[in-house]
């Protein structure tokens, strides 16, 4: 597998879908798994430097078993992994088993962070999904790559999560009609996946959290606002936290 960083910070978005005790979500210490490459290449990315094709950049290569002993080794007491990318899904899906496997046998609570466009054989294996869908702004070639995610939604679960990214009003209308049009906002709270809406952040860390509440609570909808902590602690381009 291509690895482009793991590191230990804590985990600056989403939410806990899980049964206590067992922890996720916001300000919980985690390690990430951060892979190389990506086919969306969103307009609006922020970690571009996966995909972007700096020479310094194009990844270590890794196998399963130099993953955990990294993990471990990064880690030390804490037991919560992001697999995240990049696009975890163009990883080699054998080598995915092996680690998400080889994590679980060692008491590890795993989550992954990917665009649901390639393969998922592996999202089965991870304790919460949480998939990325792709609005106006993230550009058009994120959009035509992301058309087939609406009929993989429906085998996401309760503990699995929705995120979308609003950098606009166009953003937020689309949005609504996407969740109208898969079923997931008329869904069973008790069996559908979370809806996370997360605001947009600029390179200047300015961004526009109270229009997406105010939109959020206007349309009624039953989602989580989504803030991203880490851009606040830190700078919005630092990396590894």
């Amino acid at each position: 597998m291509k690895i482009n960083e793991i590191f230990l910070s804590i985990q600056g978005e989403s939410i806990s879908t899980l049964p206590s005790p067992t922890k996720l979500g916001v300000g919980v210490p985690t390690i990430f798994m951060r892979t190389n490459n990506c086919s969306l290449q969103c307009d609006y990315c922020d970690t571009r430097y996966t995909w972007d094709g700096s020479q310094k950049e194009k990844g270590k290569t890794m196998n399963p078993e130099e993953i955990i002993q990294e993990i471990q080794k990064v880690g030390g007491p804490y037991k919560v992994v992001c697999i995240t990318g990049g696009e975890p899904e163009l990883q080699p899906i054998g080598e995915m088993h092996q680690l998400i496997s080889g994590l679980k046998e060692l008491g590890y609570t795993i989550s992954v962070e990917a665009s649901g466009t390639a393969d998922r054989d592996f999202f089965h294996l991870a304790d919460s999904v949480v998939m990325d869908i792709k609005g106006p702004s993230a550009g058009i070639k994120a959009m035509e790559r992301t058309k087939n995610c609406m009929t993989y939604v429906n085998t996401l679960k309760c503990n699995d999560q929705l995120k979308f990214l609003i950098k606009g009003r166009e953003d937020f209308d689309w949005m609504m009609q996407w969740l109208e049009k898969s079923g997931i906002i008329d869904a069973d709270l008790s069996i559908r996946p979370q809806i996370l809406v997360s605001p947009e952040f600029d390179d200047d860390g300015n961004n526009n959290a109270a229009d997406v509440v105010k939109w959020i609570l206007d349309a009624k909808l039953d989602a989580v606002f989504n803030f991203q902590v880490h851009k606040v602690i830190w700078k919005v381009d630092e990396r590894a936290v």
